[in-house]
This record gives structure tokens, C-alpha cells and sequence, in this order.
């Protein structure tokens, strides 16, 4: 098989989210143009490894891999057109900052100074985030990142997430992000401004930019917000009845769940600054 789209769904919450990642590829999707999109799921794997494996072993020659914390608000078919024509074996899409953009900004994957002790010929800091890979088979960039991983080294990764390993890999072997802004990640800042996914239609703003984006990084913790919930529980009554839900009920008890969820964490969040030390 030539091109295919692959998630991972590990727990259960996860395979909840995959299939709404399955029902919206399939609403915004015209059939003749629907690729074979896969579930990869293993309870016991560490993350990185999973990832991994389901990228390294994919049936496809071309593959894109798609976080189940996303929603497809229109036809994603021309991304592998926009990775092809970037001529990289492995992408994202994100930016790819010389060393001097790098310099003393926040956010940066990896120290370019540490890593260039170990890795001379880098010469730009990949910035992505980790939701969305392009990838063609016999590429060497997760074995590299997870190398990295392994080797346990201080090349100045700010966190442990997937994403230094992988950014710092991509420098390595010469495969850069396209910048592209047809895809948003729901990041600290960025504001809802419509959410209509029957119409095909999701804009957001972020730094006073209004963005028209074809799908949707919502994250794991927004999830769980009720404009999430309501246009899944919308979806699936399209799919099922072929005509929208006309009642707002839903969106009601969703909004009133996501306050005392919010509220929850808040006081989660109090009661552990309490508990521990300083």
C-alpha cells in the first residue's frame, strides 16, 4: 500500500478518542478520496516506543501519523502532496529556527551548543508540535531519536516528551518542518472563534490571527472541554441520522461539566502546591 494514515490508542480513553478521530476523517472525507487509516493499540509499551514501532513498521510507503487527541474538520488527502514536495524522508509541520532564532528563546527542544559536541553538522533547531509526522518508509529518524532517548545525555531537552528526541534526530538527518497553517494545536493563548464541524468550518485565534484550519490538535486535556464533547456527540448524530441535532441541551450539561472539571483540577492543583515542599 502506497499512503496511509495510522493513530495509536493505548488505554482506554485513548481508544475513545481514536474512534472520534476515525468518524471525523470519515464525515470529512469524500470516499473517493478516503485512504486506509489504521489503529495501532499495545497497553503496555512506553509511549515513545509505540510510536516508534507503529512508524518504523507501518504497511505504508508513505505514512502519516495523527494523535487521537485530533478532530479532521476538512479533507487532510493534499497533506501528503505538501510533505512530498518538501522532498524530506520525515517531516512535520512546525518551523526550523537558525541558532540565532534559537538563542535564549523558550520552547526550544534541544541546547544547540550541547548537542553540537556530539552532532557537528546541525545547523537549525526543528519546532514543532508532535501531533502530526510525515513519514516514508526507511527513514532513520525514530530509530535516531529513540538512540538519543536511551543514551540518556544532557543535550538541554527541556522535558521528556517525544518531541526533543525526534527534533534533535530530524537536525541530525537533515529533515526540516513545512510550515503550513492548515492544522492548529490548541495551545495556551489560542482562542475559539467558530467550531462547527457538520460544515467543515473551525477558526481560531492566535495572536489576534484568525486561522482556518482542517484539523484540530485539541490535546488530551481539552478533551474533556465541552465544546470537544459537543461536537463529537454531533458528529456521531450526522453520521447516524444524517441531520443535526437541533437541541442545545447537550452543550448546556457539557459546558457544566467542563466547569466542574476545571474546578477539580484547580483545587488538585492547590492541594498539591500545599502538600509539598518548597
Amino acid at each position: 500500500m502506497k499512503k496511509g494514515f495510522i493513530t495509536i490508542a493505548y488505554g482506554k480513553y485513548y481508544k475513545y478518542l481514536a474512534h472520534n478521530l476515525m468518524l471525523s476523517y470519515i464525515y470529512s472525507t469524500p470516499i473517493e478520496k478516503r485512504l486506509p487509516f489504521y489503529v495501532v493499540s499495545d497497553n503496555n509499551a512506553k509511549e515513545l516506543e509505540i510510536f516508534d514501532k507503529t512508524v518504523v513498521l507501518s504497511p505504508f510507503e508513505e505514512t502519516i501519523f495523527i494523535d487521537a487527541d485530533c478532530l479532521i474538520y476538512s479533507d487532510i488527502s493534499h497533506f501528503f502532496d505538501i510533505f512530498s514536495g518538501g522532498n524530506y524522508p520525515f517531516s512535520t509541520f512546525g518551523k526550523n529556527l537558525t541558532f540565532e532564532e534559537a538563542k535564549g528563546k523558550k520552547g526550544i527542544y534541544f541546547e544547540p551548543t550541547k548537542a553540537l559536541i556530539d552532532f557537528p553538522d546541525i545547523t537549525y533547531v526543528p519546532l514543532f508540535n508532535a501531533a502530526l509526522y510525515y513519514s516514508k518508509k526507511g527513514n532513520n529518524v525514530c530509530k535516531l531519536s529513540r538512540d538519543i532517548y536511551y543514551s540518556k545525555k544532557d543535550y538541554g531537552f527541556p522535558f521528556w516528551g517525544d518531541e526533543p528526541y525526534v527534533s534533535l534526530a530530524m537536525a541530525v538527518l537533515n529533515c526540516k518542518c513545512v510550515d503550513y497553517n492548515g492544522w492548529t494545536y490548541l495551545r495556551s493563548g489560542a482562542r475559539i472563534v467558530e467550531s462547527d464541524i457538520i460544515n467543515h468550518d473551525f477558526k481560531v485565534s492566535i495572536n489576534d490571527e484568525i486561522v482556518t484550519s482542517s484539523i484540530i490538535h485539541w490535546s488530551t486535556i481539552k478533551t474533556h472541554h465541552y465544546l470537544y464533547k459537543y461536537e463529537v456527540m454531533r458528529l456521531k448524530y450526522y453520521l447516524k441520522y444524517r441531520k443535526i441535532k437541533p437541541s442545545r441541551i447537550n452543550l448546556c450539561v457539557y459546558r457544566i461539566q467542563w466547569n466542574i472539571f476545571v474546578f477539580t483540577n484547580k483545587l488538585k492543583d492547590y492541594w498539591n502546591m500545599k502538600i509539598i515542599p518548597h
